[in-house]
């Protein structure tokens, strides 16, 4: 199925998987947080920590359902606990901006940059069988800034491939 971002508004998205809208995001930029209701359910992601660089996905009743932090200091990875697993984030510049979500070696859901058509368009890569969308929330959230500032329409952000 073909997942792909639309923009309602400023910092408002919409999330479709096919035609079918799977649920919404609301960002506050200028505060690190977001607002993400993902069918029936609505969860907040805000950034924590004292310079920010960590993340955190809270339910409704401000009850931690996930978290992110950065492996090191300088690099350029996240561990993320979602579930009781643990997996990797990861931001790569390999040809075009990416982010990862990695299963030891294995990307389970990526959302990147590639060209089609001699446009620049957001690629979203996920294994089919995973009807979780909350890190397709997540990840929309890191990766919105680097879509809008590097696609040729950023009011529609479509999927080259599921």
């Amino acid at each position: 199925m073909e997942k792909k971002w639309r923009k309602i508004n400023e910092g408002i998205y919409t999330f479709f998987v096919g035609n079918e809208k799977k649920g919404s995001l609301s960002m506050n930029t200028a505060g690190g947080k977001a607002t993400a209701t993902v069918g029936s359910k609505q969860f907040t992601i805000r950034r924590t920590g004292f310079w920010q660089s960590s993340l955190e996905i809270c339910d409704r009743d401000e009850r931690r359902v996930a978290r992110a932090y950065p492996e090191t200091w300088y690099g350029n990875a996240m561990v993320f606990e979602y579930e009781d697993r643990t997996y990797q984030l990861k931001i790569r510049n390999n040809p075009l901006a990416e982010w990862s979500m990695l299963a030891g070696k294995q990307a389970v859901l990526s959302y990147g940059l590639a060209v089609d058509r001699g446009k620049t368009v957001v690629a979203i890569h996920s294994q089919p069988e995973n009807p979780d969308y909350l890190p397709d929330f997540l990840l929309w959230y890191l990766f919105e800034p680097i879509a809008t500032e590097n696609t040729a329409d950023p009011d529609f952000f479509l999927t080259l491939a599921v």
